[in-house]
């Protein structure tokens, strides 16, 4: 006997064997999705440490000696906080600020204290001989600053 057709049990094998293929391609489908999400947030979050290293270089390589003798030139502290390097470092940039072009200062510190509502690396930009200020969150997950420099001596 010779018929044309399918069989209800080849129609439930095949089905079946589609199911199968489809929940494979599903999951790898899903897998590289989530491999997607991983890659943008880690170029993302390259990309904010590039941007604060620039801005801390340009505010760095405008440095300047004030204009008024009176004013601190640069002050540092070395510091440590349990096992975590503490440092401050205050100092006058002619670099581009928050607050635009001009003359400003920087105080870069890390703030620790959990009753603060930001943590990490501060930076608290302040306009020169000026009254307005800002205070930047560069990097909330910081826990120590370590600064090295050459003292006047050297």
């Amino acid at each position: 006997m010779n018929r044309a057709g399918v069989t209800l049990i080849e129609l439930m094998v095949s089905l079946t064997i589609a199911a199968l293929v489809l929940s494979v391609g599903y999951g790898a489908f899903a897998n590289a999705l989530d491999r997607r999400d991983g890659a943008f947030a880690a170029v993302e979050a390259t990309a904010d440490a590039a941007t604060i290293r620039t801005t801390l270089l340009t505010w760095l390589k405008g440095a300047r000696v004030p204009p008024e003798a009176s004013r601190p030139v640069f002050r540092g502290s070395d510091g440590v906080d349990g096992m975590h390097p503490d440092d401050e470092l205050l100092f006058l940039t002619g670099g581009i600020t928050p607050l635009g072009p001009g003359l400003a200062t920087i105080r870069l510190w890390i703030d620790g204290d959990p009753d603060t509502p930001a943590s990490g690396l501060m930076a608290e930009v302040t306009r020169w001989l000026g009254t307005d200020r800002t205070t930047l969150n560069l990097v909330p997950g910081a826990e120590g600053l370590d600064i090295r420099y050459r003292s006047a001596v050297l």
